[in-house]
């Protein structure tokens, strides 16, 4: 996420200890065992059309399955 924070301080001329993040839920649910066996079996350059539904933001990145540990 750090990456993601460092192309858009470039992109923008920005200082990047005045970023932050600003989070927006979509409502898709992802079943992470059926997702995994999709992409499985998918081919170089094939999208899930799981995937296809999602538009790409302008600015930022699609997250699913962060794995959190200690913290509250």
């Amino acid at each position: 996420m750090t990456g993601t924070l460092q192309n858009y301080a470039r992109k923008y001329n920005l200082p990047i200890d005045h970023l932050s993040f600003q989070f927006t839920l979509l409502p898709f649910y992802r079943n992470q065992e059926e997702i995994s066996a999709a992409q499985a079996n998918l081919r170089f350059g094939e999208v899930l059309e799981a995937d296809k539904l999602i538009t790409p933001p302008e600015d930022g990145v699609l997250v699913h399955g962060l794995f959190m540990d200690g913290f509250r």
